[in-house]
């Protein structure tokens, strides 16, 4: 945009990629270290991972036009704005989606993401693309000449299992096949640890 001289629309995706981008950070620096080098997560407003993912995904669908198709449902018994999770569960989820799911496609993809309540207190959240799945995108991975040793999922996990020892009750459960990949996440009868 900029070298096409759009210095209105560069200026405009500028400003969100430095929102996106703090957002991030902010939902990084979230947590707060203990003696121990354990940390204890300071949750964020489900409203605002929500928006954090939206403003990712908006990004890559600026820089692959037309590839993919985002939908996005939440349970209308939640309250997003007073729901609290971890920060930074789900963007790695649904960058994974994207990235080795949607992109290698031929012909347009589709995101979902829901949001339904679990039990009393608890989430369910679903991430699901009709992809290529994890099996052809790992070949995929492993034929490239740029092949990279991708750790956003393994980080996470193990980001899971740690709040699960600090007492959370969060699993990840995984469907993948050549015709797309669905993961859900559990978070079950958590409190709110601000």
């Amino acid at each position: 945009m900029i070298l096409s001289f759009q210095s209105e629309k560069a200026n405009h995706y500028l400003v969100k990629l430095a929102g996106l981008i703090r957002g991030f950070l902010d939902a990084s620096t979230g947590s707060a270290n203990l003696q121990n080098s354990i940390s204890i997560e300071k949750e964020q407003t489900l409203q605002k991972e929500i928006e954090l993912i939206n403003g990712f995904v908006e990004f890559q669908q600026l820089i692959y036009p037309n590839k993919f198709e985002y939908i996005i449902n939440t349970d209308s018994a939640i309250n997003p704005e007073q729901e609290t999770i971890p920060p930074m569960i789900l963007q790695p989820f649904v960058e994974n989606a994207i990235r080795h799911g949607l992109l290698p496609k031929n012909g347009f993809g589709i995101l979902k993401l829901e949001i339904t309540r679990k039990e009393e207190k608890g989430l369910r959240i679903i991430v699901e693309d009709n992809g290529i799945g994890i099996e052809k995108a790992g070949r995929i991975l492993t034929d490239s000449p740029f092949r990279y040793e991708s750790k956003g999922t393994m980080l996470t996990l193990n980001r899971i299992k740690l709040l699960n020892e600090l007492g959370y009750k969060i699993t990840i459960n995984t469907e993948s096949s050549d015709k797309g990949t669905k993961i859900e996440i559990t978070i079950l009868n958590h409190e709110q640890r601000n």
